[in-house]
Protein backbone atom coordinates (compact mmCIF):
# COMPACT_ATOMS: atom_id res chain seq x y z
CA UNK A 1 0.00 0.00 0.00
CA UNK A 2 1.27 3.54 -0.89
CA UNK A 3 2.00 6.56 1.86
CA UNK A 4 -0.47 8.85 2.09
CA UNK A 5 -0.34 11.74 -0.18
CA UNK A 6 0.66 13.85 2.96
CA UNK A 7 3.50 11.50 3.62
CA UNK A 8 4.56 11.02 -0.26
CA UNK A 9 4.35 15.26 -1.06
CA UNK A 10 8.49 15.99 -1.89
CA UNK A 11 9.89 12.98 -1.20
CA UNK A 12 11.22 9.98 -3.37
CA UNK A 13 9.37 6.58 -3.35
CA UNK A 14 11.12 3.87 -2.00
CA UNK A 15 10.72 0.17 -0.98
CA UNK A 16 11.74 -1.34 2.37
CA UNK A 17 13.57 -4.80 2.89
CA UNK A 18 10.14 -6.46 2.87
CA UNK A 19 9.60 -4.87 -0.49
CA UNK A 20 6.62 -2.82 0.80
CA UNK A 21 6.91 0.91 -0.37
CA UNK A 22 7.72 4.27 1.66
CA UNK A 23 8.32 7.49 1.57
CA UNK A 24 12.08 8.75 1.96
CA UNK A 25 13.81 12.57 1.60
CA UNK A 26 15.83 11.56 -1.89
CA UNK A 27 19.08 13.91 -2.94
CA UNK A 28 16.16 16.06 -4.83
CA UNK A 29 14.76 17.25 -1.94
CA UNK A 30 15.16 21.17 -2.53
CA UNK A 31 14.36 21.46 1.48
CA UNK A 32 16.92 19.26 2.53
CA UNK A 33 19.75 20.15 -0.16
CA UNK A 34 18.85 23.82 1.28
CA UNK A 35 19.20 23.26 4.90
CA UNK A 36 22.41 21.31 4.19
CA UNK A 37 23.76 24.05 2.18
CA UNK A 38 23.41 26.69 5.01
CA UNK A 39 24.75 24.25 7.39
CA UNK A 40 27.64 25.39 9.61
CA UNK A 41 28.84 21.43 10.31
CA UNK A 42 32.01 20.21 8.79
CA UNK A 43 30.54 17.57 6.34
CA UNK A 44 27.85 19.95 4.92
CA UNK A 45 27.21 23.51 4.03
CA UNK A 46 30.63 24.65 1.88
CA UNK A 47 32.07 20.69 1.85
CA UNK A 48 29.13 20.56 -0.61
CA UNK A 49 30.46 23.31 -3.17
CA UNK A 50 33.07 22.53 -5.52
CA UNK A 51 35.60 24.95 -7.10
CA UNK A 52 38.09 24.80 -9.13
CA UNK A 53 40.31 28.33 -9.46
CA UNK A 54 41.19 26.98 -13.13
CA UNK A 55 37.75 27.23 -14.19
CA UNK A 56 35.96 30.36 -15.29
CA UNK A 57 32.73 31.36 -13.56
CA UNK A 58 30.11 33.74 -14.97
CA UNK A 59 29.41 37.19 -12.94
CA UNK A 60 27.59 36.95 -10.01
CA UNK A 61 28.52 33.10 -8.91
CA UNK A 62 29.91 32.35 -5.76
CA UNK A 63 32.89 30.80 -7.88
CA UNK A 64 33.71 33.81 -9.32
CA UNK A 65 33.59 35.33 -6.05
CA UNK A 66 36.16 32.64 -4.59
CA UNK A 67 38.29 33.09 -7.64
CA UNK A 68 38.58 36.91 -7.37
CA UNK A 69 39.20 36.54 -3.63
CA UNK A 70 42.12 34.26 -3.89
CA UNK A 71 43.73 36.40 -6.75
CA UNK A 72 43.32 39.45 -4.24
CA UNK A 73 44.80 37.32 -1.51
CA UNK A 74 48.06 36.69 -3.56
CA UNK A 75 48.20 40.03 -4.54
CA UNK A 76 47.82 42.02 -1.29
CA UNK A 77 50.26 39.54 -0.04
CA UNK A 78 52.98 40.85 -3.10
CA UNK A 79 55.96 42.42 -2.05
CA UNK A 80 57.68 42.79 -5.62
CA UNK A 81 54.98 44.63 -7.56
CA UNK A 82 54.30 48.53 -6.67
CA UNK A 83 50.85 48.40 -8.01
CA UNK A 84 49.81 45.46 -5.36
CA UNK A 85 50.58 44.97 -1.65
CA UNK A 86 49.72 48.02 0.43
CA UNK A 87 48.99 49.54 -2.74
CA UNK A 88 45.22 47.75 -2.23
CA UNK A 89 45.10 49.29 1.12
CA UNK A 90 43.88 52.10 2.73
CA UNK A 91 44.31 54.09 5.18
CA UNK A 92 42.45 56.40 7.56
CA UNK A 93 43.16 57.63 10.88
CA UNK A 94 40.26 57.36 13.71
CA UNK A 95 40.08 61.28 14.93
CA UNK A 96 37.54 63.72 13.56
CA UNK A 97 38.04 65.55 10.49
CA UNK A 98 40.71 62.96 8.93
CA UNK A 99 40.68 62.01 5.52
CA UNK A 100 41.28 58.45 3.69
CA UNK A 101 44.50 58.09 2.20
CA UNK A 102 46.44 55.22 0.77
CA UNK A 103 48.73 52.96 2.82
CA UNK A 104 51.70 53.64 0.55
CA UNK A 105 51.13 57.74 1.04
CA UNK A 106 50.85 57.58 4.65
CA UNK A 107 53.81 55.11 4.46
CA UNK A 108 55.99 57.27 2.46
CA UNK A 109 56.34 60.10 5.21
CA UNK A 110 59.02 57.72 7.15
CA UNK A 111 61.35 55.74 5.39
CA UNK A 112 63.36 52.86 6.91
CA UNK A 113 66.83 52.50 5.25
CA UNK A 114 66.28 48.70 6.01
CA UNK A 115 63.15 49.59 3.28
CA UNK A 116 66.10 49.36 0.76
CA UNK A 117 67.95 46.37 2.01
CA UNK A 118 69.96 47.69 4.77
CA UNK A 119 70.89 44.44 7.10
CA UNK A 120 72.10 46.11 10.63
CA UNK A 121 73.89 42.91 11.76
CA UNK A 122 77.49 44.93 12.10
CA UNK A 123 78.70 42.20 9.69
CA UNK A 124 76.80 43.25 6.04
CA UNK A 125 78.21 46.18 4.52
CA UNK A 126 75.06 48.62 4.82
CA UNK A 127 76.27 51.57 2.61
CA UNK A 128 74.68 51.18 -0.27
CA UNK A 129 71.31 50.51 0.71
CA UNK A 130 71.90 53.74 3.08
CA UNK A 131 72.21 55.57 -0.18
CA UNK A 132 69.71 54.43 -2.02
CA UNK A 133 67.13 55.33 0.91
CA UNK A 134 68.46 58.58 0.74
CA UNK A 135 67.88 59.19 -3.02
CA UNK A 136 64.59 58.48 -2.18
CA UNK A 137 63.76 60.97 0.35
CA UNK A 138 61.61 63.32 -0.50
CA UNK A 139 62.14 67.35 1.07
CA UNK A 140 61.44 67.63 4.64
CA UNK A 141 61.34 63.15 4.69
CA UNK A 142 62.75 61.28 8.05
CA UNK A 143 65.42 58.44 7.21
CA UNK A 144 64.58 55.86 10.55
CA UNK A 145 67.57 54.09 11.53
CA UNK A 146 65.78 50.89 13.58
CA UNK A 147 67.57 49.40 16.08
CA UNK A 148 70.86 47.46 14.80
CA UNK A 149 74.67 48.15 13.78
CA UNK A 150 74.89 49.53 10.30
CA UNK A 151 78.62 48.66 9.30
CA UNK A 152 79.52 51.17 6.69
CA UNK A 153 82.46 50.81 4.02
CA UNK A 154 82.95 54.50 3.16
CA UNK A 155 81.00 57.97 3.51
CA UNK A 156 77.63 58.54 4.07
CA UNK A 157 76.58 61.89 1.79
CA UNK A 158 73.66 63.51 3.29
CA UNK A 159 72.13 65.74 0.32
CA UNK A 160 68.56 65.81 0.88
CA UNK A 161 66.58 68.20 3.20
CA UNK A 162 65.81 65.65 5.99
CA UNK A 163 65.53 64.13 9.51
CA UNK A 164 68.14 60.88 9.99
CA UNK A 165 67.47 59.74 13.30
CA UNK A 166 67.66 56.04 15.01
CA UNK A 167 66.82 55.07 18.94
CA UNK A 168 70.41 56.39 20.48
CA UNK A 169 72.18 53.40 21.72
CA UNK A 170 70.30 50.91 20.04
CA UNK A 171 70.68 52.41 16.65
CA UNK A 172 74.39 52.37 15.54
CA UNK A 173 76.37 53.05 12.31
CA UNK A 174 79.57 51.84 12.65
CA UNK A 175 82.58 52.84 10.28
CA UNK A 176 84.96 49.98 9.42
CA UNK A 177 86.87 52.83 7.21
CA UNK A 178 90.18 54.39 8.96
CA UNK A 179 89.98 57.83 7.45
CA UNK A 180 86.65 58.52 5.62
CA UNK A 181 84.21 60.51 7.54
CA UNK A 182 81.05 58.59 8.48
CA UNK A 183 78.70 61.43 7.49
CA UNK A 184 79.13 64.50 5.75
CA UNK A 185 76.35 66.67 5.22
CA UNK A 186 75.86 68.83 2.14
CA UNK A 187 72.63 70.37 2.54
CA UNK A 188 70.52 72.54 3.94
CA UNK A 189 68.05 72.42 6.50
CA UNK A 190 68.88 68.94 8.42
CA UNK A 191 68.51 67.42 11.51
CA UNK A 192 70.70 64.22 12.90
CA UNK A 193 69.13 63.01 16.16
CA UNK A 194 69.74 60.17 18.02
CA UNK A 195 72.02 57.53 16.79
CA UNK A 196 75.41 56.47 17.90
CA UNK A 197 78.57 56.10 15.87
CA UNK A 198 81.44 53.59 16.24
CA UNK A 199 84.07 52.13 14.90
CA UNK A 200 85.39 48.73 14.28
CA UNK A 201 89.36 49.96 13.28
CA UNK A 202 91.62 52.18 14.62
CA UNK A 203 90.91 55.41 12.85
CA UNK A 204 93.38 57.76 11.48
CA UNK A 205 91.42 60.47 10.10
CA UNK A 206 88.70 62.13 9.05
CA UNK A 207 84.97 63.03 10.74
CA UNK A 208 82.11 60.78 12.41
CA UNK A 209 79.75 63.75 11.66
CA UNK A 210 81.25 66.61 9.00
CA UNK A 211 78.77 69.46 8.00
CA UNK A 212 80.33 69.94 4.78
CA UNK A 213 78.28 72.57 3.57
CA UNK A 214 74.74 73.74 4.22
CA UNK A 215 72.80 76.18 7.28
CA UNK A 216 70.51 75.41 9.85
CA UNK A 217 71.91 71.85 10.90
CA UNK A 218 70.85 70.54 13.80
CA UNK A 219 73.08 67.50 15.63
CA UNK A 220 71.12 66.38 18.74
CA UNK A 221 71.62 63.23 21.14
CA UNK A 222 74.72 61.91 19.11
CA UNK A 223 77.15 59.66 20.95
CA UNK A 224 80.40 59.04 19.27
CA UNK A 225 83.00 56.39 21.08
CA UNK A 226 86.89 56.16 19.55
CA UNK A 227 86.92 58.59 17.18
CA UNK A 228 89.90 60.32 15.67
CA UNK A 229 87.57 63.67 15.07
CA UNK A 230 84.27 63.76 16.03
CA UNK A 231 81.72 66.48 14.58
CA UNK A 232 83.28 69.03 12.06
CA UNK A 233 81.77 72.47 10.42
CA UNK A 234 84.45 72.37 7.96
CA UNK A 235 82.42 74.06 5.01
CA UNK A 236 82.87 77.49 3.41
CA UNK A 237 80.40 79.29 6.05
CA UNK A 238 77.03 79.03 6.52
CA UNK A 239 74.31 79.90 9.77
CA UNK A 240 72.16 78.39 12.36
CA UNK A 241 73.86 75.30 13.41
CA UNK A 242 73.06 73.74 16.66
CA UNK A 243 75.19 70.87 18.45
CA UNK A 244 73.25 69.54 21.67
CA UNK A 245 73.31 66.64 23.65
CA UNK A 246 76.13 65.16 22.63
CA UNK A 247 78.39 62.70 24.39
CA UNK A 248 81.91 61.97 22.56
CA UNK A 249 83.87 59.57 24.31
CA UNK A 250 85.94 56.78 24.63
CA UNK A 251 84.89 53.06 25.69
CA UNK A 252 87.89 52.80 28.12
CA UNK A 253 86.60 49.66 29.55
CA UNK A 254 86.88 47.58 26.47
CA UNK A 255 90.09 48.76 26.20
CA UNK A 256 90.02 49.94 22.45
CA UNK A 257 92.44 52.39 23.31
CA UNK A 258 91.75 56.49 23.98
CA UNK A 259 89.77 58.68 21.45
CA UNK A 260 91.77 60.31 18.47
CA UNK A 261 95.79 59.58 19.36
CA UNK A 262 97.76 61.60 18.83
CA UNK A 263 97.11 64.23 15.57
CA UNK A 264 93.55 63.96 16.28
CA UNK A 265 91.87 67.68 15.91
CA UNK A 266 89.41 66.00 19.02
CA UNK A 267 85.86 66.76 19.56
CA UNK A 268 84.12 69.38 18.00
CA UNK A 269 86.00 71.58 15.60
CA UNK A 270 84.49 74.46 13.93
CA UNK A 271 87.17 74.97 11.16
CA UNK A 272 85.60 77.10 7.84
CA UNK A 273 88.60 78.95 6.69
CA UNK A 274 87.86 82.63 5.58
CA UNK A 275 84.70 82.58 5.71
CA UNK A 276 82.64 82.56 9.40
CA UNK A 277 80.49 80.40 10.64
CA UNK A 278 77.39 82.74 12.04
CA UNK A 279 74.93 81.84 15.03
CA UNK A 280 76.03 78.35 15.78
CA UNK A 281 75.64 76.98 20.00
CA UNK A 282 77.12 73.95 21.32
CA UNK A 283 75.00 72.98 24.45
CA UNK A 284 75.24 70.02 26.84
CA UNK A 285 77.64 68.69 25.18
CA UNK A 286 80.42 65.97 26.97
CA UNK A 287 83.78 65.48 25.20
CA UNK A 288 85.76 62.70 27.02
CA UNK A 289 88.97 61.07 26.12
CA UNK A 290 91.26 58.36 27.81
CA UNK A 291 93.53 58.78 30.78
CA UNK A 292 96.43 57.14 28.45
CA UNK A 293 95.63 58.45 24.96
CA UNK A 294 94.03 62.11 25.24
CA UNK A 295 92.91 63.88 22.76
CA UNK A 296 94.45 66.93 21.86
CA UNK A 297 91.79 68.94 22.02
CA UNK A 298 88.26 69.06 23.16
CA UNK A 299 86.58 72.08 21.13
CA UNK A 300 88.34 73.96 18.25
CA UNK A 301 87.28 77.54 17.20
CA UNK A 302 88.74 78.46 13.78
CA UNK A 303 86.17 81.17 12.25
CA UNK A 304 83.23 81.28 14.03
CA UNK A 305 80.71 84.58 14.69
CA UNK A 306 78.06 84.97 17.46
CA UNK A 307 79.19 81.62 19.17
CA UNK A 308 77.19 79.88 22.10
CA UNK A 309 78.92 77.56 24.18
CA UNK A 310 76.83 76.46 27.38
CA UNK A 311 77.37 73.31 29.26
CA UNK A 312 80.03 72.13 27.85
CA UNK A 313 82.39 69.52 29.71
CA UNK A 314 85.86 68.69 28.60
CA UNK A 315 87.73 65.58 30.44
CA UNK A 316 91.13 64.06 29.59
CA UNK A 317 91.43 66.30 26.84
CA UNK A 318 95.16 67.97 26.30
CA UNK A 319 93.52 71.47 25.52
CA UNK A 320 89.89 71.23 26.61
CA UNK A 321 88.90 74.72 24.38
CA UNK A 322 90.84 76.00 21.99
CA UNK A 323 90.54 79.04 20.04
CA UNK A 324 93.09 79.45 17.26
CA UNK A 325 93.45 82.02 14.08
CA UNK A 326 92.38 81.25 10.63
CA UNK A 327 95.06 79.09 8.71
CA UNK A 328 96.66 78.43 11.77
CA UNK A 329 97.83 75.02 13.33
CA UNK A 330 95.81 72.86 16.02
CA UNK A 331 99.01 74.54 18.26
CA UNK A 332 99.24 77.86 16.72
CA UNK A 333 98.77 81.16 18.68
CA UNK A 334 95.52 82.38 20.41
CA UNK A 335 94.55 85.49 18.44
CA UNK A 336 91.42 84.68 15.87
CA UNK A 337 88.80 85.73 13.86
CA UNK A 338 86.23 85.10 16.75
CA UNK A 339 83.67 87.15 17.42
CA UNK A 340 80.63 87.33 19.90
CA UNK A 341 81.86 84.34 21.60
CA UNK A 342 79.34 83.78 24.86
CA UNK A 343 80.89 81.32 27.15
CA UNK A 344 78.84 79.50 30.43
CA UNK A 345 79.14 76.85 32.02
CA UNK A 346 82.51 75.45 30.33
CA UNK A 347 84.04 72.96 32.41
CA UNK A 348 87.58 71.26 31.58
CA UNK A 349 89.20 68.61 33.32
CA UNK A 350 91.64 65.90 33.58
Amino acid sequence: MLPSAANRALKDLAFDAAGNPVATAGAGDADVLAAALISTTPATGGALVGFDQANTYPAGTVGLALKNAAVFNTDVSSIADVAKGAALVGYKLNAPGSVGRTLPDKLAERISVKDFGAVGDGVADDLAAITAAIAALGAGADLYFPPGVYKVSGTIVMNKQARMYGCGTLSVIQTSHATADVLQIVSFHNIVKDLTFETSVTRTGGYFVNVVNGSRCTLDGLIMTNWFNGIGLTGAGGAFYRILNCQIGTNVIGGIGGIGGIGGIGGIGINVGTTAVVDAAIQNCLIAGGVATQPLIGVQLLNVGDLTIDHVSTVWCQVGLHVAPVGATTSGPSSSRISFLTLAHLRASI
